[in-house]
């Protein structure tokens, strides 16, 4: 199976910054991604390659937004705690070592 779809090239090859290209610049994918899809398709699990660079996109876009939903929650958490640092609620971080030290010595003391 000879797989020639601009999608597969924009999801598998080394350009990703790439989303349109023109004709001349298209390639063929890799033949490890070839084997990959003609396996894909002849065990059952797709029935043609463009489902399998639908499904690859769907994934992509997902995992591209759990990342975004993971970087706004960070930046949430780093300007509460700068607001608390401003705000003199800070902990010494000698103390808070010093505390996690005495954790860890006791769970160990205690086996557990």
């Amino acid at each position: 199976m000879r797989i020639t779809h601009i999608a597969i090239f924009a999801i598998f090859c080394d350009l990703p910054n790439q989303i349109a290209l023109e004709p001349s610049h298209e390639r063929q994918p890799d033949p490890e991604l070839e084997t990959l899809i003609h396996d894909k398709v002849s065990k059952g699990g797709y029935t043609s390659a463009s489902e399998i660079v639908r499904e690859a996109l769907r994934l992509m876009e997902e995992r591209d937004q759990m990342q975004e939903l993971y970087k706004a929650s960070m930046r949430e958490k780093i300007a509460a705690g700068m607001a608390s640092l401003r705000a003199g609620q800070g902990t010494d971080g000698e103390a808070f070592l010093a505390g996690l030290d005495a954790d860890l010595a006791g769970i160990e003391r205690n086996g557990q």
